[in-house]
């Protein structure tokens, strides 16, 4: 939180720095409620059209973004966006406008995210500075993204990555180019991923074969594609498309009915034309499973959580992995007659009871400050390199978990737990950039530094959602207080690490 000199009044520089230099303590020791009220006070030392002013607006702004105050935040960085375009500054405006856009893509609001940034491109280029250029460029490429527009992100992550390459950062060049390969192999042969084949296919062949067979009966059959497989989380690529990928869905059944018509049906379901659209035919793995055809609706379900009913007490749902229950809520129902299908899938979706949530909660607190600020750079410093990268891991694994358990979602598969990050509203696009920098750093010190940075974001959202009233800078010191929360006495009681 640096600011500049060019107040003139000795008295009310020292009392801004003075401010500023307590503000700064504050927000390290993460008391960022007391860093805004010193903030506050510097900022009426210095009225008016000043730098000293933008600058303070922009140290408040970010504080603002941490409380969630972010109404609040967007003015602020506003209004210092407006005292650099009356001074002529046009670097500093462009970053307050984008600073401005990643309010609103934090915030899924993809057209104002779209305007401001390209408002803070329009300022940059104003200035030789493309290090800024090559980041705004990128966020704009991210929203195209995220708004389907693939051509459009493809244009600009690529003149995002020229700059890089131009200034020698050669690490986000890389970064920027794996979006676009992505982007690249997720738009695919025709354009259509593995749910929108499934739902086609379903409609056009699916239901018409279904209705032959069960005539007046379809008002008892659930339909779609849920379960393993990148297509159920919309993430498939050309690279899915070698096993368990092409022209399939599942039909659900009621256990009587199953009993009766579940040979039959799946029987028909097989013979089937395994083309559709020219995509197909389906390849099965060697461990994929049986992942589409006919199923009783139980079993189905049993086949992910070990159970043929919802989880009926704490420890059941204590017990189950995070991406069991993401598997079987994930994907789309087509059609639902009996509408037991959906009301199991809804109850799960309901998430965790609270005191469940809590108890997760409390564990990754204690294991995020174990691996990550703790024992990352003590094995750093003995140069068991190793460990250090699997404390790294570890570091970012039950970080991402953290976040979905803050959104009140599953957490999925870990091959797709990081990219699954940027669908979530809290935190989501922030923590999933965030992790991106600190696996793709091989410098040790910028680690450590990219660490204390998410052991702070995960922090301030666990006091913004009232789970923690602490103000550690040490994530493990919220755990207890998370898990104090806990109404149940034997479930409060437990190991404050098992969870």
């Amino acid at each position: 939180m640096t600011i500049s000199t060019d107040s003139t009044q000795k008295e009310g520089l020292e009392m801004i720095t003075s401010l500023n230099r307590a503000a700064e303590r504050s927000r390290t020791g993460g008391d960022f409620k007391s860093a805004l009220e010193k903030l506050t006070a510097a900022l009426e030392f210095c009225p008016g059209v000043c730098s000293t002013r933008a600058e303070i607006l922009n140290n408040i702004g970010h504080v603002q973004v941490f409380l969630g105050m972010f109404d609040a935040a967007l003015l602020s960085f506003g209004e210092s966006a407006g005292i650099h375009d009356e001074t002529g500054n046009h670097i500093d405006r462009g970053r307050q406008l984008g600073n401005i856009g990643s309010i609103y893509r934090d915030q899924n609001k993809y057209d104002k995210a779209l305007n401001s940034y390209s408002q803070s491109i329009a300022a940059l280029r104003k200035e030789d500075h493309p290090i800024d250029l090559a980041n705004q460029y990128g966020n704009l490429a991210y929203i195209h993204a995220m708004k389907g527009n693939v051509d459009e992100a493809v244009q600009w992550y690529g003149q995002a990555k020229q700059l890089y390459l131009k200034t020698g950062e050669r690490e986000k060049a890389g970064m920027v180019k794996n979006n676009i390969d992505k982007l690249l192999a997720g738009s695919g042969e025709g354009g259509m991923n593995g749910l929108t084949l499934s739902e086609k296919f379903f409609h056009a062949l699916g239901r018409p074969m279904l209705e032959c067979e069960m005539g007046l009966g379809m008002d008892r059959i659930a339909a779609g594609l849920v379960g393993d497989g990148s297509e159920c989380y919309g993430f498939d690529d050309k690279i899915s498309r070698d096993h368990d990928w092409g022209p399939g869905f599942c039909v659900w059944l009621l256990r009587e009915d199953y009993k009766k018509y579940g040979q039959r049906l799946q029987y028909a379901y097989d013979m089937m034309p395994d083309i559709y659209e020219g995509y197909g035919p389906r390849k099965t793995g060697q461990w994929g499973g049986r992942r589409v055809g006919v199923f009783e609706i139980t079993e189905f379900y049993q086949m992910f959580i070990g159970m043929d009913h919802t989880p009926e007490d704490l420890d059941e749902w204590l017990m189950l992995p995070e991406n069991a229950f993401a598997a079987c809520t994930n994907g789309k129902i087509f059609m639902d007659g009996p509408g037991e299908f959906t009301n199991f899938r809804n109850k799960l979706l309901s998430f965790y009871p609270d005191d469940v949530r809590r108890k997760k909660i409390a564990s990754r607190c204690m294991t995020i400050g174990q691996s990550g600020q703790y024992n990352f750079p003590r094995l750093v410093s003995r140069k068991e390199c190793y460990a250090a990268r699997y404390a790294e891991v570890k570091f970012v694994a039950d970080a991402i978990s953290l976040v979905f358990l803050l959104n009140r979602c599953y957490t999925p598969f870990y091959k797709w737990m990081h990219r699954a990050l940027k669908t979530l509203p809290i935190l989501g696009a922030r923590m999933h950039d965030q992790i991106s920098y600190l696996t793709a750093e091989q410098d040790f010190d910028k680690m450590q530094e990219l660490i204390e940075s998410i052991s702070s974001l995960l922090i301030e959202a666990l006091v913004r959602q009232g789970l923690s009233s602490g103000t550690s800078g040490f994530i493990t010191d919220h755990g207890p207080e998370v898990q104090k929360g806990i109404q149940d006495q034997s479930l409060r009681e437990r190991d404050v690490w098992i969870g």
